[in-house]
């Protein structure tokens, strides 16, 4: 029901301090059981629970009670500092897991004749037990919560992943939806994702079986295999940002805002050039807890690294803006997933950095404005 007497998750005050401490010695902003919020500390303190009490890993004892959907070995969960499964945000699995949850879900807990759950109780979890539409910020997140369950707006009901990572059941027509995204850098990106499922697969849905074509085939595996993640896209560079870019080409940058875990920056562009005259690509580096860190980037397309200091593998591309700054987007393709952001705003002899993180638990470096000379 997420009525909580929190308005926010607890742990990312101090992500350093027991996660779990933090939802018993934080200050209730309410009376619990009163109003919705969303407080992804509740589940991880549930995850707990279950490990606590049952002596188990959440995702064992999970596959334990589920066994006759035989989900994915290669399936786990992310644990927080403190060595606690990250119930609320936590769980790696293959799409096919989440179709097979889907099922167990549609079939209201009954897996080849084993009823795994009361169904009378998963009609209740599913149903709507609390209004958010007070704190929703799209139309798919209005529609109410039931127990970690939240409802759509065609009487579906939906397993809310960061990101957009969903199972979405439709029990009039019996449909599941898994998907798998990340639209934490795009603003409405989850609604987008409802919309496409509305207008474009809903209305198509009828009483029999479309027939399978090889065309329809054959397309259906080339989009797969089309999908990319796409560079930032390029615009064509003026007089001015040409001069500016042979200007700051390795020139180092020290921070002088304080308090700082940053140094020192300097953009470095490679020498190569397309048929257009822009680089092929470059690196950022830059000093960060006294580390010496490198970002490579493409122009026009991604290369791919490790993320200084994380160790998790990134997609990167850069590009000139319309206003003369340098923006560089790391996408986090690894168990983590989000982006970095980098906004590279040269004057004169300065040069103003704007860090944004999307991502759930890690980053935290990444966000706010850094002033350099």
């Amino acid at each position: 029901m997420m009525r909580s007497c929190h308005a926010a998750t607890t742990y990312k005050a101090d992500m350093t301090s027991d996660w779990v401490e933090s939802y018993f010695t934080t200050p209730p902003t309410h009376p619990a059981g009163t109003l919705f919020h969303y407080d992804t500390s509740a589940p991880h303190t549930l995850c707990a629970l279950v490990e606590k009490l049952t002596g188990m890993d959440m995702l064992d004892y999970l596959k334990e009670k589920l066994s006759p959907l035989t989900l994915s070995a290669c399936s786990y969960m992310l644990k927080d500092p403190f060595g606690v499964s990250m119930g609320g945000t936590g769980l790696v699995a293959l799409p096919m897991d989440l179709l097979k949850f889907g099922f167990f879900l549609l079939h209201r807990g009954n897996v080849c004749g084993k009823q795994l759950l009361p169904a009378s109780y998963l009609d209740m979890a599913v149903s709507d037990l609390s209004a958010t539409c007070v704190t929703a910020p799209l139309p798919s997140e209005a529609q109410g919560y039931g127990m970690q369950f939240w409802r759509g707006e065609r009487n579906n009901y939906v397993c809310y992943g960061m990101g957009g990572q969903f199972i979405i059941v439709f029990p009039d027509c019996g449909l599941i939806c898994a998907t798998t995204a990340d639209t934490q850098s795009i603003a409405g990106g989850n609604q987008q994702i409802y919309d496409a499922l509305y207008e474009e697969i809903l209305p198509a849905i009828g009483n029999t079986p479309l027939p399978e074509t090889p065309e329809t085939g054959r397309l259906l595996s080339y989009t797969l295999d089309s999908l990319r993640l796409a560079p930032l896209p390029q615009t064509a560079l003026s007089a001015d940002i040409q001069k500016t870019a042979r200007m700051i080409n390795g020139k180092n940058f020290h921070v002088q805002t304080t308090p700082s875990a940053f140094e020192c920056f300097s953009l470095q562009f490679d020498p190569e050039e397309t048929a257009s005259g822009s680089p092929t690509g470059g690196s950022l580096s830059f000093v960060l807890k006294k580390q010496a860190c490198t970002v490579v980037f493409g122009i026009g397309q991604l290369r791919t690294g490790s993320f200084p200091l994380y160790h998790l593998n990134y997609a990167a591309s850069g590009a000139w803006l319309s206003d003369g700054t340098f923006y560089i987007k790391a996408h986090i393709i690894d168990s983590y997933v989000g982006c970095v952001q980098f906004q590279l705003a040269f004057k004169e002899n300065s040069l103003t950095v704007f860090l944004r993180k999307k991502e759930e638990s890690l980053f935290q470096e990444f966000d706010g404005h850094l002033y350099c000379t």
